[in-house]
């Protein structure tokens, strides 16, 4: 018996090693992909490290700041895009000495740990014309800016609408008409799942739930009511219901809890899929791959009679300041300069018309969501997922699933208003 105990211990050490060496080998993998030598160029000027995630903007940004580095000598723009290792590169650059001095958002410990600037520190408010809604607050402070955004959007396979007897160039404009669309699908095409949308998680949730439930009401995507100050779960019940309908009659996948936003995709690519809720990052995606496809873009359908209002943009891009030891005024006149080249990347896409994919840049009835208390709360959020799948499963009757999501998200806004006060302030408009 000793014996053995003995080789399990040696098992347990040797596996132990074998992981730390794993990943350290990842993490100096990770850390060579941010080491490049800066050219000629960067000589005799202020470097000021950019670091973002990539998305339909990267490749642009970067050609703008190419001609930025050319024609200012004074500063050097390091501007770096990432893919989905993002978060895993950030968080070590950030204890190297090629920490980025400006960069997008990806997690809340440097705000926890005061690691970056306000805006009152970098006296933002004399930037000119920036709209109050693009200030991305945390725990009552002004940290970043939110620069850019996804469009959320219907998007549908038009070969796929011909083989059904559909008309490819009119897609379904509301949410009953989809379900007849959906119906008619299935009835021609048994292998093919009709529709799909992402919900894996509380992020992509707002998506499927939030934006089709945003114009019924004074709400953002969490279903904050930033009128009255609560949240208001209500205004989820005709999504949920169509989504359970579309459950009940095997029209969207059994499994749909577990497929992400890029699972989605795959299927609708592989036509295995002929409608679902896509976003603009797909854009990116179907451009850099050449996807040929015969598809439609437009917005989501709508429920009957609702009113007028706009959806709100998703996977917002936050850039923040690290506090790093560089040249404050240069890092400050960086940081308005990708505000302002963003500001005109934004406005520029508006205007495409003739692009395949340009529908998915029509950011006209979109806008960028205000101050939202959500962050700052400690959501339990795959508790509140597994109660929404709930409902769409028909587990949990909707009224309950409502009530039980109204109650816990509303406890958990007051438990933290009687800690602080005047919490809700910048929360309420």
């Amino acid at each position: 018996m000793k014996a053995k105990g003995q080789r399990l211990v040696t098992s347990y050490f040797i596996i132990t090693i074998f992981l730390l060496v794993i990943s350290f080998v990842y993490k100096v993998d990770l850390l060579k992909k941010n080491d490049k030598k800066l050219p000629k160029i960067a000589e005799n000027k202020t470097v000021v490290t950019v670091f973002t995630r990539n998305s339909a903007y990267s490749s642009r940004l970067k050609k703008d700041i190419e001609k930025f580095n050319l024609e200012n000598n004074k500063i050097y723009i390091d501007y770096k895009s990432f893919d989905d290792d993002y978060s895993n590169i950030l968080r070590l650059s950030l204890q190297s000495s090629g920490r980025p001095d400006i960069f997008q958002l990806g997690f809340y410990d440097v705000i926890e740990k005061e690691e970056i600037y306000t805006m009152e520190d970098l006296n933002i408010n004399n930037f000119d014309e920036i709209d109050k809604s693009r200030i991305f607050m945390y725990k009552g402070k002004n940290i970043g800016l939110k620069v850019s955004g996804a469009t959320v959007k219907f998007v549908w396979n038009k070969d796929i609408f011909i083989k059904s007897g559909l008309n490819p160039d009119n897609p379904p404009e509301t949410w009953q008409e989809l379900l007849y669309y959906a119906k008619k699908i299935k009835q021609s095409n048994p292998q093919i799942v009709p529709f799909e949308f992402p919900a894996s998680n509380f992020g992509e949730i707002k998506m499927s739930i939030g934006e089709p439930s945003v114009f019924k009401g004074d709400i953002y995507t969490t279903f904050w009511n930033y009128k009255k100050g609560e949240y208001n779960f209500n205004y989820s019940k005709d999504i949920i219901t169509k989504y359970n309908q579309l459950y009940s009659d095997n029209l969207i996948p059994q499994d749909f809890d577990k497929k992400s936003i890029k699972d989605i995709r795959n299927d609708f690519i592989e036509g295995k899929t002929a409608m679902m809720i896509s976003t603009s990052d797909d854009k990116a995606y179907f451009e850099d791959n050449k996807i040929d496809m015969n598809i439609g873009i437009s917005n989501l359908p709508r429920f009957f009679g609702e009113g007028s209002r706009k959806y709100y943009l998703t996977n917002f891009n936050v850039l923040v300041v690290y506090k790093n030891d560089n040249d404050l005024n240069s890092v400050i006149s960086v940081y308005k300069y990708l505000y302002d080249e963003y500001k005109k990347l934004n406005d520029e896409s508006v205007k495409q018309t003739n692009l395949k994919y340009a529908e998915y840049d029509n950011m006209k009835y979109f806008d960028f969501e205000g101050n939202d208390p959500t962050g700052s709360l400690n959501i339990n959020f795959p508790k509140v997922n597994s109660l929404i799948y709930d409902g769409i499963k028909g587990k949990m009757k909707i009224d309950e699933v409502i009530q039980n999501l109204n109650s816990y998200f509303n406890y958990m806004k007051d438990a933290k208003i009687k800690k602080e006060p005047d919490f809700l302030i910048d929360y309420i408009r």
